[in-house]
C-alpha cells in the first residue's frame, strides 16, 4: 500500500511539474529602467525545449531553464569559452597576418607559431583604450596561442586564414543565472517586479522567425561572424545573407544587393561603422589544445593604453 501511495505521489508531482512547465512557456517583457540603463527593456522568451532567449539593446543571452522545488524559474546562461578566434582569408594581405583583439584589456597574452615567449596583449592596468585594436604580424600565421595567467589555449590555423578576430570572455563578463518566482500574475524578480506572460503564438511573424533563427544557431552552435570593415559585428545568419547579398570573390566579401555603394569599404562614409552593406564572414577556429603550465612573458606588450 505504501508503495502504491509513493507511486501516486510521484505521478502527481510529475503532473504538477508538467503544468508548471506549460504555465511558464511564453514571452515576458521587462520594462527599461528610468536611470538611463537598458532604456528599451528586455524580452524573455521561455521556449518549450527548455531553452530561453533574452533580447535587449545590443544584447542576446541564451541558455537553458528549469523549475526547482520552490516553484522558482532558473535561467542559466550558456557559458562561453574563455577565448574564441574567428578567421578569414584576406586577399589584400600579401604576407603575414593581422588580428583584432576584443576585450583583452585584462591580463592576457599571445604567442604566434610557438615562439619562445608570450607577449602581453596590453600593458598592465590598461585604460582609455581605442577601438579597434588591430595588430599586424610579418610572418605567416600557422598557429595562435592565447593565454591567461593560468591557462594556454592553442588554435591551429587552416584554410589560409590571415585575418583574425580574437575575443576574450573574461569571467567578470559571464552572466549569472536569473531567477524568478512563478505566480499566477506572472514572473516576479528579486526586486518584486512582475513580468506578465504573453503567448508565443501572439508574437508577430518577423519576431517569431528571428527567435527561430537564434534557436537554430544555438542548436547548430553557430560558428561564424558577419563583420563590416570597421569591425562592427552584425547579428546576421547565412539564410539572410544568401537572400540579400552578392558574394564578391575578389574581395572575399558580401555586398548588399541594393544598399552597397561601389568601393564604400575604402571611403569615409557618414555613419560607416553602422553600415551593413559590405560584410566579411569570419569562421570560428576551434581550440586545438588547452593546457595549464608556466610560460615566459615578454616585457613589451602589443598595445599600450593609458589615460596619462
Amino acid at each position: 500500500m505504501k508503495y502504491l501511495i509513493g507511486i501516486l505521489i510521484f505521478i502527481s508531482s510529475l503532473e504538477v511539474f508538467s503544468q508548471q512547465k506549460m504555465d511558464v512557456i511564453g514571452v515576458y517583457h521587462e520594462s527599461g529602467s528610468t536611470g538611463g540603463g537598458n532604456v528599451g527593456g528586455a524580452n524573455y522568451y521561455i521556449l518549450e525545449n527548455h531553452h530561453f532567449v533574452i533580447i535587449a539593446y545590443a544584447t542576446i543571452i541564451y541558455g537553458k531553464w528549469e523549475i526547482n522545488e520552490k516553484n522558482v524559474l532558473i535561467l542559466s546562461p550558456t557559458k562561453p569559452p574563455t577565448f574564441k578566434i574567428y578567421g578569414r582569408y584576406n586577399p589584400t594581405i600579401k604576407s603575414g597576418a593581422k588580428i583584432m583583439f576584443q576585450n583583452f584589456e585584462s591580463r592576457s597574452f599571445i604567442q604566434i607559431n610557438e615562439e619562445t615567449v608570450f607577449t602581453p596583449v596590453f600593458n598592465e592596468n590598461a585604460n582609455c583604450l581605442s577601438y579597434p585594436n588591430v595588430a599586424s604580424f610579418s610572418q605567416k600565421t600557422e598557429s595562435i596561442s592565447l593565454a591567461t595567467i593560468k591557462e594556454i589555449y592553442k588554435f591551429q590555423v587552416k584554410n589560409n586564414a590571415n585575418d583574425f578576430i580574437a575575443i576574450y570572455h573574461h569571467s567578470r563578463d559571464i552572466y549569472k543565472p536569473f531567477t524568478f518566482q512563478i505566480t499566477p500574475q506572472g514572473l516576479i524578480d528579486n526586486q518584486g517586479k512582475v513580468m506578465k506572460k504573453k503567448s508565443l503564438k501572439m508574437i508577430d511573424e518577423e519576431e517569431k522567425s528571428y527567435i527561430v533563427e537564434i534557436q537554430k544557431s544555438i542548436d547548430a552552435n553557430r560558428n561564424y561572424l558577419y563583420v563590416n570593415h570597421l569591425y562592427n559585428n552584425f547579428d546576421k545568419y547565412d539564410t539572410e545573407v544568401e537572400e540579400q547579398y552578392t558574394f564578391d570573390k575578389n574581395k572575399n566579401a558580401y555586398c548588399h544587393k541594393f544598399a552597397y555603394k561601389p568601393n564604400e569599404e575604402n571611403e569615409k562614409l557618414q555613419d560607416a561603422y553602422n553600415r551593413d552593406a559590405f560584410l566579411y564572414k569570419y569562421l570560428e577556429i576551434v581550440v586545438d589544445e588547452k593546457v595549464k603550465k608556466e610560460f615566459e612573458i615578454a616585457s613589451k606588450p602589443l598595445f599600450r593604453a593609458t589615460c596619462e
